[in-house]
């Protein structure tokens, strides 16, 4: 887990104790705070994770508080970053990085260097014939290899990363929103429908009548239509005790005549029941697009 930093202007008006609470309580939370208390020098000023470019007047720096513990024995000052090369390093755009001043480095320790005048971010490595280079951590970016015409200068290697907040685009959140609210919605409607199911359920007197419900759930935008063995098993999971229970066959069987459309242009000239049949149907279908829109 990354470190959460505190910074000590905050906490300037608490005591030890209440300073010592504090992070237990952080800690007891699954956090690990660190508290800021060490001055170390800022520089507002870019260094390059892409092609080197000037950093800015050293002279101009300014003081940035860090934890103790990530403070070391040697001098350190932090550094603003900008570009991607460095992105496959964990090191992107916005981020500020901690440097401890030395001249000597490994293979693989991320440096800030100055070549002609321009300061750049790379990871330092020497190959095995002696050749000293300046590597990307991003395949779209090239190694410099450093040679004897360039004016090189070291200013020190990387020994904390201070991640910049990830500000998602307005569009990615709006995208979240939507899906939870549709969620929502969805969640919604499928009660709407169980509770149709239960409450007309003792209407129903026969296998077939099950498309009466069905159809008025469709008509109403609760169901999709076509879905006949989801709707069967919906019932069976709603109703699991009732006498007649939806089968999906009978009710494709009755999807015929005027029963096509939606209850409201049910026609009893032209559908596959007639007379009390058909008045039964029509009751259980109005009944169900009653009862959903509540």
């Amino acid at each position: 887990m990354e470190p959460r930093f505190l910074n000590l202007k905050t906490i300037d008006e608490m005591n030890r104790q209440e300073i010592q609470e504090l992070l237990a309580l952080l800690e007891g939370a699954g956090m690990k705070p660190m508290l800021c208390d060490c001055p170390v020098q800022y520089y507002d000023a870019d260094v390059q994770a892409g092609i080197p470019t000037e950093i800015g007047d050293p002279e101009r720096g300014e003081y940035l508080m860090l934890p103790r513990e990530l403070v070391g024995l040697r001098p350190v000052f932090v550094i603003h970053v900008s570009g991607d090369s460095m992105k496959e390093a964990d090191v992107n755009d916005g981020d500020q990085v901690s440097l401890e001043a030395c001249d000597r480095f490994n293979d693989g320790d991320i440096v800030v260097a100055s070549i002609n005048g321009g300061f750049t971010i790379k990871t330092y490595f020497v190959d095995a014939e002696g050749n000293h280079w300046l590597v990307p951590q991003n395949k779209d970016y090239t190694p410099i290899r450093l040679t004897e015409d360039m004016n090189v200068r070291f200013f020190g290697r990387v020994v904390n990363i201070i991640k910049a907040p990830q500000r998602p685009s307005y569009r990615e959140l709006a995208q979240v929103v939507s899906k939870a609210m549709n969620g929502q919605a969805q969640a919604s409607t499928e009660e709407r429908v169980e509770r149709t199911i239960r409450l007309v359920a003792d209407k129903v007197q026969t296998v077939r009548q099950w498309f009466a419900v069905y159809k008025g759930l469709v008509s109403k935008r609760a169901f999709p239509n076509g879905e006949y063995e989801e709707f069967a098993l919906l019932v069976r999971r709603t109703v699991p005790g009732h006498k007649h229970m939806a089968d999906a066959r009978e009710l494709r069987r009755m999807e015929e005549l005027s029963f096509r459309k939606s209850p409201v242009l049910w026609d009893e000239k032209n559908a596959p029941v007639t007379g009390k049949r058909f008045e039964d149907y029509l009751r259980i279908a109005q009944l169900t697009m009653e009862e959903v829109e509540k």
